[in-house]
């Protein structure tokens, strides 16, 4: 009789911790699953942004002090939201993008203050980087987004085929 409740309570605890180990399982994927969308949450609003500068600097019909101003302004906007997407996606292509586009508004603003004119040279460097910016947002969306749903906002957490951002980082 004792070997027979022996083996009925060894069963039951082993259904036991089967069912209360499918129950954590379960939590855990979950939680795991909220984390994701968080993080999709969040790069995908700070992908936006970053897209909506670089697309954005075609808008800048020239330069004047209030431009120059505007455009460093919300590159330090974009630097840091860079550097999340980086993060979030394990990656280091947008934030030295970010870097070597304010060292460039920066040195024409320092320029432009010494002298108080954008030079030929000054306007040739911003030419280049609304040129650059035209790219950056095509790429973007290629590489950060599904493909066919950047108006749905759904972006990759994996991305792949960045050779290209690179090459315009090394370029830039």
């Amino acid at each position: 009789m004792r070997r027979g409740i022996k083996k009925l309570l060894i069963s039951f605890s082993v259904i036991a911790l089967i069912f209360v180990s499918i129950f954590l399982i379960n939590q855990n994927i979950e939680k795991n699953r909220s984390i994701k969308v968080k993080l999709e949450s969040i790069i995908g609003s700070s992908l936006f942004q970053v897209w909506d500068f670089y697309q954005g600097m075609q808008n800048y019909e020239g330069l004047d002090r209030n431009n120059i101003e505007e455009i460093n302004n919300r590159l330090q906007s974009v630097q840091s939201y860079s550097k999340v997407i980086d993060s979030g996606v394990s990656t280091n292509l947008l934030g030295p993008i970010a870097d070597k586009m304010i060292t460039k508004i920066n040195t024409i603003s320092s320029n432009f203050n010494k002298t108080g004119i954008i030079s030929v040279k000054d306007q040739e460097v911003f030419d280049q980087m609304v040129q650059d910016s035209k790219r950056i947002s095509d790429l973007i969306t290629d590489i950060y987004y599904e493909t066919n749903t950047h108006q749905e906002g759904k972006i990759k957490l994996k991305i792949t085929n960045y050779e290209e951002l690179k090459k315009l980082n090394e370029k830039i």
